[in-house]
């Protein structure tokens, strides 16, 4: 079967069972009282565009009520520190969890799973946890909060790994693909009988490298074209910062390896895609589809060569910038967009108030309620974007607004893009425009500070 059979198939298998009809959520009678599900679906490396070709089904918006947010954005682009901020509403430089080695230093005891399980929820970690989990100073236990714990042990694997529970007992699984057992767990999670609503964080490993497809998706996108941006391989990097201007320029090969992987990520999120749709089909069956909130993004964007650069945390739109989807079956049937900008500092905050809970612990995210109610939401004039990394890329401070970049390194250099006439940050136009340049570094002070 070729790609284009392979997506076609996809999005039929994934429809099964959730074309009948949605309840109208505006009519008394049909309505159900009480907080309502919430299954948070995250996945691991994901670039932005890879969503149709990865995830048809979650594409085509199964069941209507959706709300796309596009343009959102990470806090720091890098898979630990950008979790630690989707469970506490905080910025990297609050939690301190600055890198992938530092997860011990979160702040376990207030995150969104303790403020919603003191609010009466049944609460669920499924997947991947922080890098490095578990602990060796807290041992092998679930974190508060947490009713139900089925999380990764160890390294990215796909094959041939570890779950350990919340009693810290470890299960091997020699056979079988984690994302599919994963979604086992999942579905055996959200069809527990419990008269308490549900938060399920459903992280899939997916798809990180190596991106081993499963078995049955294998080659499915062999004859795919990439269709490269006109910054990949950028040639003239003389504007860029030294870590840039440092790499070389990709080789035949390598870009054709580059290829070859990103194909082998889309088809690692098939299965993902499969685990959406039968999670869907669990929650329609037992009638509970359309009292259930979804929410889909990723922990962090990915670089396929662009700027030269394969990999996650740069301050560039493909590390920055995640796909955000949310099903909101109490909104109008048909998909809407939203084109403000949003950060995964928001989603804590969000889970909280849909699920009717009040942060413990300070958060520096809004609700996006708001726009998912179609009332009058708080617009922000930037993003924080941060890197407190390693040598191999200079820390820096930077800012996205609607219409511009703006980077400070803590080197000196800075960087400096207009996003509407250059969507692909060619021409570093630091230096040349002072007076926006002081604009945009208040705003960046104002965001670091708050």
């Amino acid at each position: 079967m070729g790609w284009r059979g392979g997506v076609a198939l996809g999005v039929a298998v994934g429809l099964l069972g959730l074309l009948g009809p949605v309840r109208d959520a505006t009519d008394p009678a049909e309505a159900t009282p009480g907080p309502p599900n919430i299954l948070f679906v995250l996945t691991d490396d994901q670039s932005f565009e890879a969503l149709p070709y990865g995830l048809p089904l979650l594409d085509s918006e199964p069941g209507g009520h959706w709300v796309r947010f596009e343009n959102a954005f990470f806090n720091t682009s890098l898979c630990c520190p950008s979790r630690a901020t989707m469970l506490t509403g905080q910025y990297a430089h609050h939690h301190r969890v600055l890198t992938n080695k530092l997860g011990i230093r979160l702040d376990d005891t207030s995150t969104v799973a303790t403020w919603l399980d003191d609010a009466g929820y049944r609460t669920g970690l499924v997947g991947k946890y922080l890098n490095q989990y578990p602990f060796p100073q807290r041992g092998p236990v679930a974190p508060p909060g947490w009713d139900t714990w089925v999380a990764f042990k160890g390294a990215i694997a796909y094959k041939d790994f570890d779950t350990i529970d919340g009693q810290g007992v470890v299960k091997s699984h020699p056979q079988g693909y984690s994302t599919d057992v994963i979604t086992k767990f999942a579905e055996r999670f959200v069809d527990e009988p419990s008269p308490d609503p549900f938060f399920l964080f459903l992280a899939y490993n997916a798809p990180h490298a190596p991106g081993t497809p499963a078995p049955r998706h294998q080659g499915e996108y062999r004859g795919l074209p990439i269709d490269h941006a006109p910054n990949f391989n950028e040639v003239d990097v003389s504007d860029k910062p030294r870590w840039v201007r440092d790499r070389p320029l990709l080789t035949t090969k390598g870009i054709r390896k580059l290829d070859r992987n990103r194909r082998k990520a889309y088809e690692s999120l098939l299965a993902v895609d499969e685990g959406i749709a039968q999670l869907f089909e669990s929650l329609d069956d037992q009638g509970s589809l359309d009292d259930t909130i979804v929410v889909f993004m990723t922990d962090n964007g990915f670089s396929w060569g662009e700027h030269r650069f394969r990999t996650k945390p740069c301050p560039y739109e493909e590390c920055s910038r995640t796909p955000l989807l949310i099903r909101y079956p109490d909104g109008p049937e048909s998909t809407r967009t939203v084109d403000d900008l949003v950060s995964n500092i928001d989603i804590a905050p969000t889970l909280t108030e849909l699920a009717g809970a009040t942060p413990a612990s300070p958060v520096d995210g809004t609700s996006l309620v708001p726009f998912l109610e179609e009332t009058t939401p708080d617009t922000r004039d930037g993003i924080l974007l941060e890197w407190r990394g390693v040598e191999k890329l200079p820390s820096y401070w930077g800012v996205r607004t609607t219409t511009h970049k703006w980077v400070e390194y803590d080197n000196g250099e800075q960087e400096l893009y207009d996003l509407i006439e250059d969507p692909y940050e060619l021409e570093n136009l630091a230096g040349t425009a002072p007076a926006l340049e002081a604009e945009l570094h208040d705003l960046l002070v104002d965001l670091r500070s708050s």
